[in-house]
Formats: structure tokens, C-alpha cells, sequence
């Protein structure tokens, strides 16, 4: 699919009253606004009689509405050593192009651009280093254009509008452009500036980035177009850049060293090569913060699935905090193959729990793992519901999984199981009472906490030994 912007959307009218709020807030008097750039006397020695109608488009006849000098000729080759501007992504897929510069479109209008179609959210990274001179976030279309060292004009239109998985139009800053994302900012090469989209007038053409290379002119709003097909052919595959140093990653060497140590403490295994690739890519370019991409493993589906329910059954049948090496012993195992229904049941009978505890009796047995979960004896009426449970045929592997798998005891001990994950995955020990308490209480109450929790160990000496002895 192609891009076939029309007049009005692809920047138009609203293109024109903004570019003449920015020259005038530039400094131009009111006095002598008619002389903006939009009439002939920008027109270049020699060129043709051809005018723009639109951002991106030339008409064959009229007058120009916003100053573009005519487009080069397609033959013209400007190879200006870029990278890709699309970055891939393992889910969303990567952007594909044909050469469409000057195709013809409707009411006698060329195209000035390639058309770089892919699935929205995909980021659009700084093809060049240079500074963002003009940016636009409104109703009529997100766009931003960035001013290459090299004096070239790089412009990015369609950028996204809509929230992720959903066509809803609500043009949420976050959704459209990188944080921060402003004129006058200095980029460099690979740096995120925004979020390919179907903004403006692409609704009907597909998601995609409309990208503009336009030679060096004192003025944006006067470059002519050159074709893009030249510099995207040579270009260099997209990257994001690295921001963060091997050194942050101490005392691991680097940052695939270190995404690699958090998937074996957290995850215990080693990841798949684009989960790798990814954490790479995102940790050295700063997308996640250290500490961040850290936190980020408590919702993998291996700690939501295995480690967090092992600790919930240990601490029903043993009490107190769980140890390290009681937690690990059983993940291993589970991971291994056998079921988390197998894993209580063999804790049930197994010799440590029942010479710790009296549990001859299923009303004894309902007693203590009880009291190692909720931390107090339960009622009669309590202990009679779980007994008529095993009557009704559940073991006491069963009814144990059901109790600490049940919503409310997840949501009561979601915070005080989050800490254990982070003490034994990060430091191999549990927390004391005192810190166990402290930091599942100050979770509860600031979603930052943790990361905080997971500075102190990362930047601690127990961390550290780790990997030093």
C-alpha cells in the first residue's frame, strides 16, 4: 500500500495557519506577513512553473500554499549515508517500501516521499544526528522533522494517534512521541523520536511513515524533496543507540551479560535469543531502566506460574519466611517437569513437615497450615469448611493448592511475595521479619518502592560477591 494524502489532511490549511503562528512567532512583524514564503518570490532561479499544494505533494498548476521549493527529479541520487528510520520488532514485524516517489495521486498531485508501511507502534528512530525543528501534535496528523547535521531535512509523517491495539483516534502524547519529544531537542542517530502510525489522512492507506528527505535550505518550510530511495537503499539497518555504558551494568561486564543473569536468577533458564536481542537492545539504549528491566521479570509468567506459588505452598506447610533453598529446591523440581499439585502433595507428606507440626489429624492438619498462612488459629466454623472439603474428596495437597491459589490470599500476600522474589533471586537469602515487613508495606504504598529495594541489593556487596568469589 501507498500513501494517497489528500490536500487538506496531509497537512493543508492547518499546515498554513501553523506555519504562519511559527514564522510570525519567528519574528516576522504582522506588517509584512504577505510576504511569507507561501508566494513566488521563494520560487529558485530556473525552477519549474510546478507549485505544492500539501506537504509532501506537488500540483501540476495553482500557487504554492506553503513555500517547498519543486521536488528534485527521481534520478537525482542524494545518498546520504543514513540508518533505516523503522526499528524491527520481534512482535510487531519490520516496515517494507517500494519506490513511489513522484507517483502520481489525485487532483494532479505527486508524491515527495517513500512510504515505509508497518504496523503502528513500531518506533521511528533518528535516521541522522540532528535537531527536531519543527514537530506537530494535532487533530489533523502527528508529524516531526528532524534537521540533519548534514543539513538535510528529515520529516516522519503519520505518526501514531491511537491507542495500542485499538483504531480509537485519541492522540495521547505518550502513544505519538518519545518522552520529552520537543523542538529544539538535539538527537542522535537511533535515538527513539515517535511511534509509527496512520494519523492525518492514512486511515485509509494503511499504518505507515510517510518519510521526507528535503535538501538544506535556510528555511524547513522552503526544502525541496529529493528521492529518499537512494539513502534507504544504502541504508544502515536500525539500531537503537546505546546510552547506557558496560560499566552501568557492574558488577556484571555488559548488558548482555546482565540480562543473561536475570533471566538464570529469576527465570532459571536460559532465555531465547530474540528475548535476549531485545533486552540487549532496550537496556543499552536506555528504553528500561537497570533497575526497571529487573523489576520487569516479576511479571513473567515463569515467577507468576512457578516461583510465586512455591512460595505460597512452602510457607503453608513450613511457615515463617521462606528459606532460598527450600524455594529453589522446588522450582527446580517443577521446572523439571512434575506439577505444582505434585509439588504440595509430596510437601503434605512429606517427614520435615510433619515432625515440625502435629498433623495426625486432617483438623490438626487444617490448623497448622492455616496458622502458617493467615499467621493466627483459625475458627471452628474455618477448619469445618476445609474438612468438608477432603470429605468431598480433595487431598490435602489439593486443599492447600486451592487455599493459597485463591484470590484473596494472592492479592494479601502479592506485596510480601514480591520482596521474597527479589531477596532470593538477587542476594540467594530470605529477608529478616523486620525487612520482610518493611518492604512489602512500603510496595503496598509506592509503586517505586521495589525499585529502590533492587538498587540497594544491585549496588550491595552480597550482590556483588556473587560474582567475585
Amino acid at each position: 500500500m501507498t500513501c494517497a494524502c489528500s490536500h487538506e489532511n496531509h497537512d493543508g490549511e492547518a499546515h498554513h495557519r501553523l506555519l504562519r503562528r511559527t514564522v510570525l512567532a519567528g519574528g516576522i512583524a504582522a506588517g509584512i506577513a504577505p510576504l511569507l514564503p507561501r508566494w513566488a518570490g521563494v520560487v529558485a532561479a530556473g525552477a519549474s512553473s510546478a507549485t505544492v499544494s500539501g506537504e509532501g505533494f506537488q500540483t501540476l498548476s495553482g500557487t504554492r500554499d506553503f513555500g517547498f521549493l519543486p521536488p528534485r527529479p527521481a534520478t537525482e541520487i542524494h545518498e546520504q549515508g543514513i540508518m533505516f528510520p523503522v526499528l524491527p520488532d520481534t512482535t510487531l514485524g519490520k516496515a517494507t517500501w517500494t519506490d513511489t516517489y513522484l507517483a502520481p495521486r489525485s487532483n494532479g498531485r505527486l508524491h515527495e516521499g517513500q512510504d515505509l508501511m508497518g504496523k503502528k507502534m513500531l518506533k521511528l528512530l533518528a535516521c541522522t544526528d540532528g535537531t527536531i525543528v519543527e514537530l506537530r501534535y494535532q487533530a489533523a496528523g502527528n508529524s516531526i522533522y528532524l534537521k540533519g547535521t548534514d543539513g538535510y531535512f528529515y520529516c516522519y509523517l503519520h505518526i501514531n494517534n491511537d491507542r495500542p491495539g485499538t483504531d480509537d483516534g485519541s492522540n495521547i502524547f505518550a502513544n505519538a512521541f518519545a518522552p520529552g519529544m520537543a523542538v529544539g531537542n538535539v538527537v542522535k542517530r537511533g535515538d527513539i523520536l515517535a511511534y509509527l502510525g496512520d494519523s492525518g489522512n492514512a486511515e485509509a492507506s494503511g499504518s505507515h511513515c510517510h518519510l521526507e528527505i528535503r535538501l538544506p535550505n535556510l528555511n524547513w518550510y522552503n526544502a525541496a524533496a529529493c528521492n529518499a530511495k537512494y539513502s534507504l537503499d544504502a541504508a544502515e539497518p536500525a539500531k537503537l543507540r546505546v546510552k547506557v555504558g558496560p560499566e552501568e551494568f557492574a558488577p556484571l561486564s555488559d548488558a548482555t551479560a546482565f540480562a543473561l543473569q536475570q533471566a538464570n536468577d529469576f527465570l532459571g533458564a536460559l532465555p531465547s535469543w530474540t528475548w535476549l536481542a531485545a533486552a540487549k537492545s532496550d537496556l543499552e539504549a536506555g528504553v528500561i531502566g537497570i533497575d526497571a528491566f529487573i523489576e520487569r521479570q516479576l511479571a513473567n509468567p515463569q515467577i507468576v506460574a512457578v516461583t510465586s506459588p512455591i512460595i505460597r505452598l512452602y510457607q503453608a506447610y513450613l511457615g515463617g519466611i521462606p528459606a532460598f533453598a527450600g524455594v529453589d529446591y522446588w522450582e527446580r523440581r517443577v521446572r523439571s517437569g512434575i506439577s505444582l499439585d505434585q509439588a504440595s502433595a509430596e510437601m503434605a507428606a512429606s517427614t520435615r513437615f510433619k515432625q515440625a507440626f502435629d498433623v495426625t489429624t486432617d483438623r490438626r492438619f487444617v490448623a497448622v497450615f492455616f496458622a502458617n498462612l493467615y499467621g493466627y488459629m483459625p475458627s471452628a466454623a474455618s477448619i469445618d469448611i476445609r474438612i468438608n472439603r477432603m470429605a468431598n474428596g480433595m487431598t490435602r495437597g489439593a486443599v492447600v493448592r486451592y487455599e493459597c491459589e485463591s484470590s484473596g490470599y494472592r492479592l494479601a500476600t502479592a506485596n510480601r511475595t514480591r520482596v521474597i522474589t527479589i531477596y532470593h533471586s538477587m542476594i540467594r537469602q530470605a529477608p529478616s521479619q523486620s525487612w520482610l515487613d518493611y518492604w512489602a508495606t512500603a510496595d503496598r504504598a509506592d509503586k517505586t518502592a521495589l525499585a529502590s529495594l533492587i538498587k540497594a541489593h544491585r549496588i550491595g556487596p552480597i550482590y556483588a560477591a556473587r560474582f567475585t568469589t
